[in-house]
């Protein structure tokens, strides 16, 4: 399951895990996840560790880090996943002040 995420700079945190929580109830845990997108929390700052924590405790994902992604440094674009073999990639985009995200998911054949 691959979901793409965008989390209103102006959305309470609460809103959005509270929504977030309903989606991935639509997800069987079982199976492989890739989550991703803008979520405008800055994972680099110290205060936001509990984002990070809640997307563990909650949904047992972990953050693949890329480093940061925008033109200011910050780490909001963000890749989690269940699965340890993702590898991520942030490449300087010159169309917006955010960095392109890949993830590299390997995939059975």
């Amino acid at each position: 399951v691959v979901m793409g995420i965008y989390k209103p700079l102006m959305a309470s945190y609460a809103k959005f895990m509270s929504d977030l929580e309903n989606y991935m109830h639509t997800v069987n845990n079982r199976q492989p996840v890739v989550l991703m997108g803008d979520f405008n929390i800055d994972v680099s700052r110290d205060q936001n560790g509990n984002f990070l924590s809640d997307m563990h405790t909650l949904f047992h994902l972990t953050q693949v880090g890329v480093g940061p992604t925008t033109w200011e440094g910050t780490h909001i674009d963000l890749v989690f996943t269940n699965q340890p073999q993702v590898c991520t990639e942030a490449v300087t985009s010159t169309m917006t002040q955010h960095h392109a995200i890949f993830a590299h998911v390997p995939c059975d054949n």
